[in-house]
């Protein structure tokens, strides 16, 4: 562990609470620093969320994760030991374009995990102990002698305002448009971040009434507008109930993206039935636009997990630098701790 030299304890703030935020600020504040984490959403995790209902929860955003790193094994091994995460052993399925052939049962033997009792409880593991302030939007970074300035949003009753904190370094946890907005100071990460262009999803959540079963629990479907279908009770820890998460494709979601969220989560609903087979009553319905859902499958990732500039004192990280799975934000979050703790050390020249 690289620990901060002399009496000096050094600062970071770290826009964005998702799982490369708190990956990152978890490590730099076991290390000793001083972290301060800002998300403008109510609760940490980013897209690895769960809207809570009345009739229990949905994962709305990231479905699952697979473990590929053991570094990243063995934190989610104390995630397990937690009880924050579980397997997920549900019926998963891929159906084809053509309904004549059936659902066809996923031979990817891949160990899916997910957040228990919903995907949030990854964050809110991550965010333990951590100094964040949700419902924090921020709108400007400068980098002023004294240190890194952060100008927040207006909330209730209060016009927007620079912090009065000042911060040695600045971590951007952020979607990477909004990550190349708020570096806008550090020219090279600013161009870096622009380029990285991220795909959007719709995604809608239903509940049926009666419960109905498919025979199969979660499923990847060939269609022009729905990618995904999942059942919420087949995931453990879920309580039961008709919950559904529908999640339209890449394409779909580009052509709708401004559509309003009543007409794409009928459209959405329509499509499901039609390869689902099921017709129940709809108890509720809503949708939820995830603009930056994940990085464009056609770019190819970063050459290096995070980045960084030590003259400026600022680094990004995020899955949009790689494939955007949630092991790869975490890993993003991990590289840009130990870039700051390596400069803070001395390490690099």
């Amino acid at each position: 562990m690289n620990m901060p030299r002399g009496d000096h304890v050094p600062s970071v703030a770290v826009v964005g609470a998702g799982i490369a935020g708190l990956a990152c600020a978890g490590d730099l504040a076991t290390a000793g620093w001083r972290v301060q984490v800002f998300d403008k959403s109510r609760g940490p995790g980013g897209r690895a969320a769960t809207r809570r209902t009345d009739r229990g929860g949905f994962d709305h955003g990231a479905q699952y994760f697979t473990v590929r790193d053991e570094t990243f094994s063995s934190a989610v091994d104390g995630w397990c030991r937690e009880g924050a995460v579980s397997p997920w052993t549900g019926r998963i399925v891929r159906i084809a374009r053509d309904a004549s052939a059936g659902a066809v049962i996923d031979t990817d033997r891949a160990t899916r995990m997910v957040g228990t009792p919903g995907m949030s409880a990854i964050g809110r593991a991550l965010a333990h102990g951590l100094d964040l302030a949700c419902e924090s939007t921020i709108l400007r970074a400068r980098r002023l002698d004294a240190g890194w300035e952060l100008t927040v949003a207006a909330t209730a009753g209060l016009a927007g305002h620079a912090l009065p904190q000042r911060w040695d370094w600045l971590v951007c946890a952020a979607p990477a448009p909004q990550t190349a907005h708020l570096l806008a100071e550090v020219p090279s990460l600013a161009a870096a971040a622009a380029a990285s262009t991220m795909q959007p999803c719709w995604a809608v959540m239903v509940d049926l009434d009666p419960v109905a079963d498919p025979g199969w629990d979660a499923a990847f479907i060939d269609d022009s507008r729905l990618a995904w279908a999942a059942r919420e009770a087949s995931r453990p820890g879920r309580a039961p109930g008709g919950r559904w998460v529908l999640h339209a494709s890449v394409a779909w979601s580009l052509e709708h993206l401004e559509d309003d969220a009543d007409t794409v989560a009928a459209r959405l609903l329509e499509a499901f039935r039609e390869r689902s087979g099921l017709a129940d009553r709809v108890r509720s319905l809503r949708a939820h636009r995830w603009r930056y859902a994940r990085p464009d499958d056609a770019l190819p990732p970063l050459p290096r997990r995070c980045l960084f500039d030590a003259d400026a004192r600022a680094g990004a990280c995020g899955d949009w630098t790689s494939a955007g799975r949630i092991e790869d934000a975490w890993l993003s979050g991990r590289a840009l701790a130990a870039e700051l703790r390596a400069r803070s050390a001395g390490v690099i020249e």
